[in-house]
């Protein structure tokens, strides 16, 4: 059975190749940097986490949403794809990005990697002034709830 992608990056994640999605990370495309760390994140070797680690300072909001939900997704499935410290510290740095979409995905990644482990960072965040933050906290709670 064959395989069809529909667009180069999709071929570049259906073969691993790392090198390829490297270079759209280069571009100035919002749209393709997303879809580059996307496809890293399911891609999901070790070495794609360097690269999503630099994608979570991105100029673009999207971006850096997208390499958190990577960063998370990869993270959950395998502990010992993140390297600890250094990834949290970015992690909950932004918690504080001025983007909420950023802010969700940060909860939403801090709550798959670390679990309870996050609730001292995620907590605050149920008085944030976006609705769709809180309901991150609220849904990381009662996970964290009903997995005891």
């Amino acid at each position: 059975m064959e395989t069809y992608s529909s667009t180069p990056i999709d071929q570049m994640k259906l073969d691993k190749d790392l090198n390829g999605l490297v270079k759209v990370l280069q571009q100035s495309d919002e749209f393709l940097k997303k879809e580059a760390v996307r496809a890293m994140g399911q891609v999901g070797t070790p070495a794609c986490i360097k690269y999503l680690e630099k994608a979570l300072k991105d100029e673009y909001p999207s971006v850096r949403a997208v390499a958190l939900q990577s960063i998370g997704t990869l993270g959950s499935h395998d502990e010992n794809t993140i390297p600890e410290d250094r990834i949290k510290e970015n992690i909950v740095n932004l918690l504080h990005d001025k983007n909420w979409t950023v802010r969700y995905a940060a909860v939403e990644s801090l709550s798959l990697l670390y679990g309870e482990e996050s609730l001292d960072d995620i907590t605050p965040f149920l008085l944030d002034e976006n609705p769709h933050v809180k309901e991150a906290v609220f849904q990381a709670m009662d996970n964290f709830r009903k997995e005891k």
